[in-house]
């Protein structure tokens, strides 16, 4: 509703349209995350080349990567239960982006394992849920449209991301690529964490 004597809207109404700005960071948080997630096969061939390892060995790193976050998820749901979704949000966003650019930096085998699997995997775990659990206390209504665009966000960095990180392998090499996704998905991941509001009730 629109108060026809001053044509502002309503608080109700203006927290109906926040939250909808809660979906559009939480899609963009998503795209952000899981492009870069899904980034690393791209990468894989151009370290196994210049590093001398095998894919086996990548892939290992890679599968402790997932396990770490996947299971941390439990952790980031408590903290954002706690702390809010700003505060778990952005943290995230901090060790993830700096665990990519990190890889920029790989020499040896054991780094993969701290920069990948322990501080990327620890920012990755602080992306999903989170934002997803915040979309869902912003609706009562159509919080299945919004919890479907929110998630999308994940597939659609994963169109999106890998492509982007072939061309850019293409023309600078994958360190300084590392370098470049990780500073961006930061950055991203951070701006759009400030926009989060716990729920109505607390916007």
């Amino acid at each position: 509703p629109v108060n026809t004597e001053s044509g502002t809207q309503t608080p109700s109404k203006q927290k109906f349209s926040y939250g909808w700005g809660v979906v559009a960071c939480s899609f963009t948080i998503l795209s952000a995350a899981y492009g870069i997630q899904f980034s690393f096969g791209v990468f894989m061939s151009e370290i196994s080349a210049e590093m001398g390892w095998s894919r086996t060995d990548l892939s290992l790193s890679y599968a402790f990567y997932v396990f770490t976050y996947s299971g941390l998820g439990i952790v980031s749901g408590w903290c954002t239960d706690r702390w809010g979704p700003r505060s778990v949000i952005l943290v995230g966003g901090l060790l993830l982006g700096s665990g990519t650019m990190l890889m920029s930096q790989v020499h040896a085998l054991w780094q993969l394992y701290v920069f990948l699997a322990c501080i990327a995997a620890l920012g990755m775990s602080a992306a999903f849920v989170p934002c997803n659990s915040t979309v869902v206390r912003w609706f009562i209504e159509r919080r299945g449209l919004a919890l479907s665009i929110s998630t999308s966000g994940a597939s659609f960095g994963n169109f999106l991301v890998p492509p982007l990180v072939a061309t850019l392998i293409a023309a600078y090499g994958w360190r300084t690529t590392y370098l470049l996704i990780g500073l961006i998905g930061m950055t991203v991941i951070v701006v759009c964490s400030l926009f989060f509001v716990r729920d109505p009730e607390t916007a």
